[in-house]
């Protein structure tokens, strides 16, 4: 075991315990997210996650006798996270599941979100650790899917089945549906879990059982959308996100090679940028016609630029991509239509 990793007593007080847990969040971080796709096969990959399981699990149970002393739910928080990393630790040296030891990391990423939560509401991040620990974005063929379906959705409803007003009042009855689930979210927590862990928990991510769901974002997007653009500017807006998004967390999750900002890479903006095109594209040749190819390409090209250099930075700016990308993108859009 690393000793640069051992923690003594006299460090753990003031800013030395803040800096121990900020060190040991970050790294863990950093393991879940690169256990992403395991490599079951190979024998070396497989003892270097067990030590590194077995060593993480060690730091945890150190800080956490240190933190018992000060704080009431963090240490039960840290148990957990301990137990998890034993647990992973313990399936690597079997026969190794695929499907075991995707269950265990979708703990380790659970365990890891309400690890943050507890240090913020105890007040133990300084500003300049805030900006270095963030929530896991970990990509899913069923929120992907989910995305794609929403855009495709709600374009084909629009479009061909409901007038304006109807759209209107659908998206505002669901504003206010989602908004009320959002309070009573924060006052039950037993359905918080329920909201998160069981109706959602094929598409939703572990940060938000603490945050504002994405959906009721996107929800919100498209009302503002809809009232303030013209419907092919709406349409292109959902389009951007429905396909950019997805394809940007799968492209950049297996090929993202060049960091930018927040672990987002060079290729999976470019692939949210490429599809996005093509989406918008294909949907303004046939949806307005009357533009003609030159304005229709330019169109497509300037939303499908903006919304990825939105998603690109939403994270930075404390936005929620699933509001802010389609709002750009269908402002953008009216420049053209």
């Amino acid at each position: 075991m690393e000793g640069r990793y051992l923690l003594s007593a006299t460090a753990l007080t003031g800013s030395g315990l803040e800096l121990a847990l900020h060190s040991l969040a970050l790294d863990l971080r950093q393991f879940v997210a690169n256990l992403q796709r395991p490599r079951t096969g190979d024998s070396a990959w497989v003892a270097s996650a067990r030590r590194r399981c077995v060593e993480l699990a060690e730091r945890m149970g150190e800080l956490r006798e240190r933190l018992a002393v000060r704080q009431k739910n963090l240490p039960q928080t840290m148990a957990e996270l301990r137990a998890s990393l034993q647990a992973y630790a313990a399936e690597l040296g079997e026969r190794c599941s695929r499907a075991s030891l995707a269950a265990l990391r979708a703990d380790l990423a659970r365990r890891y979100e309400d690890l943050l939560a507890q240090a913020r509401a105890a007040r133990l991040w300084r500003p300049e650790y805030a900006q270095k620990i963030r929530s896991l974005r970990l990509p899913s063929w069923a929120r992907s899917l989910f995305h794609v379906g929403c855009g495709l959705g709600g374009v084909a409803l629009y479009q061909f089945l409901l007038s304006r007003g109807a759209v209107l009042g659908v998206l505002i009855s669901l504003v206010s549906v989602f908004g009320g689930l959002e309070i009573s979210r924060r006052f039950f927590p037993r359905f918080n879990d329920f909201m998160v862990d069981k109706l959602f928990g094929a598409i939703s991510r572990p940060q938000e059982r603490y945050k504002i769901n994405s959906a009721s974002w996107y929800t919100l997007a498209l009302l503002v959308i809809v009232l303030f653009t013209p419907l092919e500017a709406a349409c292109a807006g959902c389009l951007v996100l429905g396909f950019g998004d997805p394809t940007a967390s799968v492209v950049g999750c297996r090929y993202g090679r060049t960091k930018l900002v927040h672990d987002k890479s060079l290729q999976g903006s470019l692939a949210f940028a490429a599809i996005s095109f093509l989406a918008v594209g294909v949907y303004l040749l046939l949806a307005a016609p009357q533009l003609g190819l030159g304005r229709t390409l330019g169109a497509a090209g300037c939303m499908a630029l903006v919304g990825a250099a939105v998603e690109l930075y939403s994270e930075k700016l404390r936005l929620d991509d699933n509001f802010s990308v389609p709002v750009a993108a269908a402002f953008t859009g009216m420049l053209f239509l």
